[in-house]
């Protein structure tokens, strides 16, 4: 994200406004998915989704809501850092692709490196990178070292987790 960034927790809204029907928004199935994924927004309003269903879980929780975002001067980003409980934090990259790759998982690896440097710093560091399904259907949640792909159905289950 950058400075201005509004991220659209309303997803159904912004796809009305897109003229896309709302079922379309995260559909597994290729033919319908197509239209949608060819708007220049999908990438934000992914985001804002996922961010939705993590202020929704911390609220649930009884959390308070903290969804924060990382970005240095050498452009090092991550797009959402939550706190978890005992003081470790979850790094989550979202990407609206179906196909993730170990590249995508490098400023969290980046990052995680340098919180465990900290002489302060305790607790675990959890990195997920949260996708759109695969057209097949299959998944493998090894992506890189210490960092797991998972698709948005699975991830919705559990964003503290």
């Amino acid at each position: 994200m950058t400075r201005g960034t509004v991220l659209a927790t309303a997803t159904g809204l912004g796809h009305r406004l897109r003229h896309y029907p709302p079922e379309i928004c995260l559909s597994n199935s290729p033919s319908r998915c197509d239209p949608y994924f060819l708007t220049p927004f999908v990438g934000s309003l992914f985001e804002g989704f996922v961010a939705a269903e993590i202020a929704k879980a911390q609220v649930n929780a009884g959390r308070r809501r903290e969804i924060y975002f990382f970005r240095d001067q050498q452009r090092l980003e991550v797009d959402f850092v939550v706190p978890r409980r005992g003081g470790g934090v979850r790094l989550i990259e979202v990407n609206a692709s179906s196909t993730v790759m170990p590249g995508m998982a490098g400023p969290m690896q980046r990052l995680a490196a340098a919180l465990r440097k900290r002489a302060r710093a305790r607790g675990t560091v959890d990195m997920v990178v949260v996708h759109r399904p695969t057209r097949a259907g299959t998944t493998s949640t090894a992506l890189a070292p210490g960092v797991r792909a998972l698709p948005w159905q699975r991830f919705v289950t559990d964003p503290l987790a």
